[in-house]
């Protein structure tokens, strides 16, 4: 299996039923390049906290945070970003918060039910990876 690392927690095989390296590819060139990658949030929760969020981006006042949540492997993790995105928000009140997943929160599983539920309420929008590109596309001009 060839996989390919996005972010700090999914890891998706470009070999399944989308190929994943045509969109590392696009959105490397027509997003990433405008993001900082890394973000430390230690100074909007509290000192030493280890927690990076994967990419963070400015836009007209707004700041803009992008992190890679697993569904399948870790959906306590989306308490921590919940946590930390209310924290961001307290200090930076026009920002926006993105959790990109490796598939869609399924309506019959009611852990990606609480998830959904946990994000809707923090303000935090759901991207699966197969809607990534149409995310990119509709991001990329808000950036440039």
């Amino acid at each position: 299996m060839r996989g390919i690392y996005l972010g700090s927690l999914v890891y998706a095989d470009v070999n399944g039923p989308e190929s994943f390296a045509p969109w590392l590819d696009r959105l490397t060139r027509q997003i990433l390049q405008h993001m900082k990658k890394s973000v430390p949030v230690e100074e909007f929760t509290q000192a030493g906290d280890p927690l990076w969020v994967d990419y963070g981006y400015r836009r007209n006042g707004t700041h803009g945070y992008i992190h890679a949540l697993s569904l399948a492997r870790d959906p306590a993790q989306a308490k921590v970003l919940a946590y930390t995105f209310d924290a961001i928000r307290a200090r930076q009140p026009h920002s926006e918060f993105t959790a990109i997943t490796e598939a869609s929160a399924s309506p019959e599983n009611p852990r990606d039910q609480f998830v959904v539920r946990l994000f809707a309420n923090s303000g935090i929008s759901l991207v699966a990876l197969s809607q990534v590109e149409k995310f990119a596309d509709d991001l990329r001009p808000r950036l440039n």
